[in-house]
């Protein structure tokens, strides 16, 4: 289903050609790395050495559907090296909506990236960040808690954080720019990202028709993607004081302190990318430059660059998720309400169950991250307790999910405390 927008926005980074940097390198790229098919010593794309197999634009789910203009389709150019691997160039437009639906586009499958331009970021919160920059108010982002704008982009990308929620001029005037961009007729190159040829599927729009893929055979699976959920853990404890006493007997009305504790750890996506091995192989001389081999029958030959298999690498990515709602509860035991209806009103014909339960709804977004695991935490004092006998402490809720998994609700007892009565015995 298409998406509405009604604020977007657009930063065009480079109008005219620019080098390349290669991701986590500095120039000059390695000319033995898979980029040095694509790129030369001094950063620039190598068409002479590329096959052009053309311009892709298509209808895509992650694109969106502007009021007044209508959909704006996904675009690419696309170019095949003689080892085989495919690289992609996204128009401006598309890469901003490939950045914030990474996950969809294809974009965090790809097997290496290079962006256009010095100082071009690469990690996907610096590239919303840079695309947005002469559009945004840092003023917006402050006003939404965050004292560094880096970290709004970041829960943007894991879905803690609506972009959109800026809103504003500028985001409006930022759509419109977005949809001239995308309907014109000269596109944008801000960055290059490359797929092996046993990465085909994942390329955006697919695997192209018009790409010579090698002919070897491929492993028939490369690892079906595994979603390990992040484990949820409660814990929860009396503070103080040491003996808690029935509120009837508190004469100071200390009550119990009491704290909970809920941990998210984040999902990890394992996925497979299957990988060419190149090998050499004497094939037959075409009578252009020296021969410097023999082939298997004994004719001269050239020394050619194959690929004789594929390895499946395996990647992981990391998504943290915080929660979406949470309620904390202290609830009598059921041992102990028995106690109290059929033991202790032998002793005290009157004794019933007066509260035996307390539910304390709170604001599941005062957490905050320890590294990558989310902690939410809550404490209160003086509870009066009415009833004797051991509370289960427990929390319920729900969390927010991730871009690669559901969200997963929970009910979790993290521990009791013990509230106490004092008895008279009677001497006859």
């Amino acid at each position: 289903m298409k998406r509405t927008l009604i604020f977007l926005a657009l930063f065009l980074l480079l109008a005219f050609p620019a080098q390349v940097l290669a991701q986590q390198q500095n120039p000059p790229v390695d000319p033995n790395s898979m980029w040095g098919e694509v790129v030369d010593e001094s950063g620039n794309i190598r068409y002479d050495n590329l096959t052009d197999l053309g311009t892709i634009q298509e209808s895509a789910d992650w694109m969106p559907t502007i009021p007044g203009i209508g959909s704006i389709p996904a675009s690419y150019h696309e170019y095949q090296t003689p080892s085989g691997n495919i690289v992609v160039l996204p128009a401006a437009s598309t890469l901003f909506f490939m950045a914030l639906n990474p996950q969809e586009s294809g974009l965090a499958q790809s097997d290496s990236q290079l962006g256009m331009g010095a100082g071009m970021a690469l990690e996907v919160p610096g590239l919303i960040k840079g695309m947005l920059q002469g559009y945004i108010d840092p003023a917006a982002i402050t006003s939404l808690g965050y004292t560094n704008p880096d970290d709004f982009f970041t829960d943007v990308v894991n879905g803690r954080q609506n972009l959109w929620s800026l809103g504003g001029w500028d985001m409006t005037r930022f759509l419109y720019d977005l949809a001239r961009s995308s309907l014109g007729d000269n596109s944008v190159y801000t960055m290059l990202l490359l797929y092996t040829p046993g990465n085909c599927a994942n390329i955006p729009g697919g695997c192209p028709q018009n790409a010579s893929l090698p002919t070897s055979p491929l492993p028939p699976s490369c690892s079906t993607p595994i979603v390990q959920s992040g484990a949820i853990t409660v814990t929860a404890r009396k503070l103080a004081p040491l003996n808690p006493i029935v509120v009837g007997q508190d004469t100071e009305r200390r009550g119990a302190d009491v704290t909970w504790e809920v941990r998210v750890e984040p999902t990890y996506y394992t996925y497979g990318v299957q990988v060419p091995v190149m090998g050499t192989v004497c094939a037959s001389w075409n009578g252009q430059g020296s021969s410097n081999c023999q082939t298997s029958d004994h004719k001269a030959g050239m020394l050619e660059q194959i690929v004789v298999r594929y390895d499946c690498v395996q990647h992981t990515q990391l998504f943290p998720e915080t929660l979406n709602w949470v309620t904390a509860s202290a609830s009598l035991s059921q041992a102990s309400r028995d106690w109290i209806l059929n033991i202790l009103s032998i002793h005290y014909p009157e004794a019933y169950l007066h509260h035996p339960s307390f539910s304390f709804p709170v604001n599941p977004s005062t957490g905050s991250f320890q590294g990558n695991t989310y902690v939410w935490t809550l404490t209160q004092n003086h509870i009066q307790i009415a009833d004797p006998g051991y509370f289960n402490l427990v929390v319920a809720g729900s969390t927010t999910g991730t871009p690669v998994s559901s969200p997963r609700g929970f009910s979790r007892t993290g521990g009791q405390f013990g509230v106490y009565i004092k008895q008279i015995a009677i001497i006859q």
